[in-house]
């Protein structure tokens, strides 16, 4: 038995559950309800989510008409993408499902592929047993890391590795690799803007990633510079709201 590995997939483990509870709990911010009370939704969630939920069924009807169109089965697995991201389940194994179809049409696509990655690191959750947790998260970093390889200075690409490798515990070792996707991102958020080569939220949300790690690694004047860019990315959504805090130091 690899006694360091098992080690290390147990510790992966309790990372994963410890980043499940603490993303419900921001989530919230707010204390439970009592028992007569309405549940409060935080409305810029709500909006977000309505969002996806509304692209999700654009895109289910564009391809009841069409099945084989391209654009509206990659729309589809994206949209339900960052739907499983939120905690959602069933999105999670319709979009891993769909962009491995997608990665099996066009293997060259760099964006494809690294979504790909992402959604098997995703399925990661769905396992009990650590070491089967270890394998799904390595082989979504094998998936993204050739996805960069292939196309550097995408920035979807870049993003969707800085996102998915942020929480990872640190004897995957890859904290410099995501800080540095994440100052890639920073450095050119102005061409990003300029070229849509991001949606705005998504921007926001690396930036504001961004800023957070800074300030745990005791840069504070980063810290402050990327969530002052994340506002200016999306003043209006809920990441952009977060950063505010953080500026507050609340």
């Amino acid at each position: 038995m690899n006694v360091p590995r098992l080690l290390s997939a147990i510790a992966l483990c309790f990372v994963l559950v410890y980043a499940a509870s603490t993303a419900d709990a921001r989530r919230s911010r707010r204390p439970a309800p009592s028992a007569d009370a309405k549940p409060q939704v935080d409305p810029q969630r709500q909006a977000y989510l309505d969002t996806l939920n509304q692209r999700i069924a654009d895109a289910r009807a564009t391809l009841a008409d069409a099945p084989d169109q391209s654009a509206a089965q990659f729309e589809l697995a994206k949209a339900l993408y960052f739907l499983a991201v939120e905690g959602d389940d069933p999105a999670a194994i319709e979009s891993h499902g769909l962009f491995a179809a997608l990665h099996q049409q066009d293997p060259d696509d760099p964006v494809i592929l690294a979504y790909h990655g992402s959604t098997v690191m995703l399925q990661a959750r769905r396992y009990l047993l650590p070491w089967k947790k270890m394998d799904r998260a390595n082989s979504g970093l094998a998936l993204m890391d050739r996805a960069i390889a292939a196309a550097p200075e995408q920035p979807e690409v870049r993003f969707v590795r800085a996102m998915s490798t942020a929480n990872l515990p640190g004897f995957f070792e890859r904290q410099p690799q995501t800080l540095a996707d994440f100052a890639w991102l920073m450095d050119r958020a102005d061409a990003i803007e300029e070229a849509a080569a991001l949606e705005p939220p998504h921007l926001a949300a690396a930036l504001y990633r961004y800023g957070v790690l800074c300030a745990e690694a005791d840069r504070p004047d980063d810290a402050r510079a990327a969530w002052r860019r994340a506002i200016d990315a999306a003043p209006d959504s809920g990441v952009a709201a977060d950063a505010r805090r953080a500026l507050e130091g609340g």
